[in-house]
């Protein structure tokens, strides 16, 4: 009977951390980093300009993008985000982070304008990806209008994407 009764706990603790877990909401403040934006043609400003504020959106819940040129499944996660985001209707802004754009210019904004055109392209130079601890791409974060992250999401397919960005997205408009 112990026996019968402890095999029954160690199976249900397994099928209970087979569970994918949630990333609980965060709360932390998203850091107020400047990202160079990717212009037509691959063209970057210098070093020396400001570049985007990501406090700038600041009012606006806002989703953020992070992928890379050379990243298969980030060519299927651009367009799903981006159609996600229009579905969420006006008031989400749509930041899309290359991780190689300052590498790959040119191939980040053919590959942005053809998979997420009403998408807003940065080019990062690590700084996001290390202070944000972003260890695999693509990656998407939901940040509220008082610039809090309400959720990350690293790529888990597509249906695991929709559910994260329907319920991070609600969330944030909530707060």
């Amino acid at each position: 009977m112990r026996r019968t009764a402890g095999i029954c706990i160690l199976v249900a603790a397994a099928a209970c951390s087979a569970r994918p877990a949630e990333k609980p909401p965060t709360g932390k403040p998203l850091p107020d980093l400047a990202l160079q934006p990717i212009g037509p043609g691959g063209a970057i400003p210098g070093i020396e300009a400001s570049g985007t504020a990501l406090s700038s959106f600041q009012g606006k819940v806002t989703v953020i993008d992070v992928w890379a040129t050379w990243c298969p499944p980030c060519r299927d996660v651009l367009p799903l985000v981006e159609q996600e985001v229009a579905r969420a209707g006006g008031d989400v802004a749509l930041v899309s982070i290359c991780t190689d754009g300052y590498d790959e210019p040119s191939k980040a904004r053919a590959m942005a304008s053809e998979l997420s055109p009403r998408s807003l392209l940065l080019a990062d130079d690590n700084s996001f990806v290390e202070t944000m601890g972003v260890k695999e791409i693509p990656h998407v974060i939901v940040v509220d209008r008082h610039g809090r992250i309400v959720g990350e999401q690293p790529y888990a397919g597509t249906d695991v994407l929709r559910t994260f960005l329907a319920t991070a997205l609600a969330a944030a408009r909530a707060r």
